[in-house]
């Protein structure tokens, strides 16, 4: 008899709910969803007393039914490509489960409970906006993640520092910007910078560090090294030069090529290096042009187009082999959910609040304007710092971390990853083996304190714990003008071996 089977699959078609004949199938033990259009998830789940495996990836489940957790036979969980904008605290009730998938949705926050669970052995969620625990530590593996949620209970991990990354062409007013921020008032700096400037800055009573990187192509390939996720990124668009190429009707040959170097060619760049990362346009230079504002309704219209043009290109591609027959269903399937991965995965940019400055001493026009958008960043992101660690780490005092920081912290620019382990665990009190420091390295990765590219053979032994020193080094490698650019800090670059 049918409520006999133990095994369905009814995945890669198009249900947008879920048929509750399946509820009457009291035998069942596999269920496979994936690959459908289902947005809600009925109740009924807990009738399922011998479901031990359930794939439900790939369709726009935003949150699981409150019964959900009576599944206690549920051991695998695949939850992967779906929309999920928070952790479904349902799944903490699972404590049989050993597998849980839930990577491509858009999850901030993972509650530290969940990795309690010492049955759960392999945890996947590549592709989040993490924040916490960050995403570099959690791409590391469960060892790392519960190493890092130790850490972090214990109040040895603090996560009160955000980066505002400053892209854009030369000459589009990013170092000004950058000035006007911490002293409150916009003047012309008398030099373009060269490779990439770090200024530590406070806003609201939060920690950022501004990340002030050059526009020239000469430097572009080494923005890379520097970009990590979770940061909010300022596209600085210089109006004059772009409004000199503009024509009113928006469709002539050197305006598009004026929107593809100034414009297009930097979300491109972005949406490679940081998916999922939130844009705030600012245009700037607006006392030399007239018409501002609709040169920045023309520049919003545009972007939009782009992203718009780009996301009709994925869903062709994902129509084009769900109707597609061949031998390799699996390897097909796991195509499609990686496309379908990447088409949720948008670039946020923020339409509404484009940004106009001036960029003329002692003007501060959009200067305020600009500082409430960082804030309302913060607000839409859930940075209340202090009601943000409460809720990760309840009852538990957060100590500093840049007093361990500044521990490990020498003048050279480059440490050896196993001398640095030793040296930790010598000098920070509750480190005590390895495995314990690997995570907050990462962590400092993700913040840019330090540049740990464990990832890659030839460097995974070094770690780079002054990342404005590495800049330095870049700098001089792709600058003639070696004297002006080497700081003395730098100390003797023969020695330096990379």
């Amino acid at each position: 008899m049918l409520t006999s089977i133990e095994n369905l699959d009814i995945g890669n078609n198009q249900f947008k709910t879920v048929p509750r004949e399946i509820f009457m199938l009291k035998s069942l033990k596999v269920l496979r969803l994936s690959v459908n259009e289902i947005e809600e998830l009925p109740t009924g789940f807990a009738e399922l007393k011998y479901l031990e495996n359930l794939r439900i990836g790939c369709n726009r489940l935003r949150n699981l039914p409150a019964d959900f957790g009576e599944c206690q036979s549920l051991k695998y969980l695949k939850l992967a490509s779906n929309r999920l904008l928070e952790f479904p605290t349902v799944i903490l009730k699972l404590k049989g489960l050993e597998q849980l998938l839930i990577s491509a949705n858009k999850i901030r926050v993972l509650p530290l409970e969940l990795f309690e669970n010492e049955k759960l052995q392999i945890f996947h969620a590549e592709g989040n906006p993490l924040q916490q625990p960050p995403i570099e530590v959690v791409n590391k593996g469960l060892a790392n993640i519960r190493e890092y949620c130790q850490a972090f209970k214990k109040g040895d991990i603090r996560d009160d520092r955000l980066r505002v990354l400053f892209l854009g062409a030369s000459g589009a007013g990013k170092t000004t910007l950058c000035n006007a921020l911490i002293q409150g008032h916009t003047h012309e700096d008398p030099e373009r910078t060269i490779g990439i400037e770090q200024h530590p800055y406070e806003l609201r009573d939060v920690k950022m560090t501004l990340w002030d990187f050059a526009g020239q192509l000469l430097y572009y390939n080494t923005h890379h090294v520097f970009i990590t996720s979770g940061a909010l990124v300022i596209l600085i668009i210089n109006l004059e030069e772009y409004g000199s190429h503009h024509d009113n009707s928006g469709s002539d040959e050197a305006t598009n090529s004026s929107y593809d170097d100034l414009v297009g060619f930097w979300i491109d760049n972005i949406a490679t290096r940081v998916p999922n990362a939130v844009i705030l346009v600012v245009g700037t230079h607006i006392d030399n042009v007239e018409g501002s504002k609709n040169l920045m309704e023309d520049i919003m219209k545009r972007i939009k187009n782009q992203l718009d043009g780009e996301s009709k290109k994925l869903q062709r591609r994902i129509e084009n082999l769900c109707g597609a027959i061949d031998d390799d269903v699996n390897g097909r399937r796991k195509h499609i959910e990686n496309l379908k991965s990447k088409a949720e995965h948008k670039l946020q940019v923020q339409y509404e609040t484009p940004i106009l400055v001036c960029s003329k001493e002692p003007k501060t026009e959009g200067l305020p304007k600009f500082k409430d958008a960082i804030v309302n960043w913060l607000g839409m992101k859930g940075f209340s710092l202090t009601e943000h660690r409460r809720d990760l780490a309840p009852g538990k005092t957060q100590k500093a971390s840049s007093k361990k920081h500044a521990q490990i912290q020498r003048r050279a620019c480059m440490r050896n990853v196993a001398d640095l382990v030793k040296l930790v665990i010598q000098k920070v009190p509750g480190m005590e083996k390895p495995e314990q420091v690997y995570p907050v390295l990462k962590y400092l990765h993700s913040l840019g304190e330090v540049i740990w590219f464990d990832e890659i053979e030839d460097l995974r032994d070094h770690v780079f714990i002054n990342p404005p020193v590495l800049s330095d080094i870049f700098k001089m490698v792709i600058s003639d003008k070696v004297d002006k650019v080497v700081k003395p800090e730098i100390g003797e670059l023969h020695a330096i071996t990379i």
